[in-house]
């Protein structure tokens, strides 16, 4: 009497077929995400790069660098109104590079923030969005003096910074001053730099000033 042996996967089998299956998702969804994230930082410190080369130039040509979002806030020059402050004013800051002379073609915007949004420092949806990286000049305010710049912005330039601009970082979370961060004022200074081994846990901002990309 023959037995007929019906031919297939046993139920063990599968399950251990689905397990590994789910241990290769595990380790190549988290390494695919990360690549996405390094292409952003990548694309990021490029703008920054073409941003210091036109920053540099209109440093040339004017003496100073263009005004910066603090200082128009605080100055009566402010087109939209003394101590306003909106995303039009960063734009209203950053056509001094296209308009009238082309120093750069547009205004680069930053992704990290154009794409989704920004957070606030707990964590939460922020109800404003910052579409375009910051510009921000550690200069003497147009109708004041250094005395009259919020600390930071005068330590920033006692150090030699001139300018700065700044990305949210992977993170997208609005933490530490980007200012304070280039002063070296906070203790916990090293996590509010972006860096591959901590952009995704800390603030990560990308912080690029006139001495190159921060940290120097």
């Amino acid at each position: 009497m023959k037995v007929m042996l019906r031919k297939g996967f046993t139920l063990i089998e599968l399950l251990i077929v689905v397990a590994i299956i789910a241990i290769l998702a595990a380790i190549a969804v988290p390494n695919f995400l990360e690549a996405q994230t390094r292409a952003k930082v990548s694309r990021v410190k490029s703008d920054m790069r073409s941003v210091a080369a036109a920053m540099e130039s209109y440093s040339v040509d004017w003496g100073r660098p263009i005004i910066g979002n603090t200082e128009i806030i605080t100055s009566p020059l402010n087109p939209f109104g003394q101590g306003t402050d909106n995303r039009f004013i960063r734009l209203w800051c950053w056509s001094h590079l296209t308009t009238p002379v082309a120093y750069m073609g547009f205004v680069p915007s930053d992704i990290f923030s154009y794409i989704t949004g920004r957070l606030q420092s707990n964590g939460l949806p922020s109800p404003t969005k910052d579409y375009y990286m910051r510009p921000q000049a550690c200069v003497e305010y147009v109708l004041g003096t250094t005395t009259s710049m919020p600390g930071e912005f005068l330590k920033c330039r006692q150090m030699g910074v001139s300018w700065f601009t700044w990305s949210l970082g992977p993170s997208r979370r609005w933490g530490c001053t980007p200012a304070a961060v280039v002063a070296r004022i906070p203790p916990n200074y090293p996590n509010d730099i972006y860096d591959p081994s901590n952009g995704t846990v800390s603030r990560g901002n990308i912080i690029r000033s006139s001495r190159g990309q921060e940290p120097f």
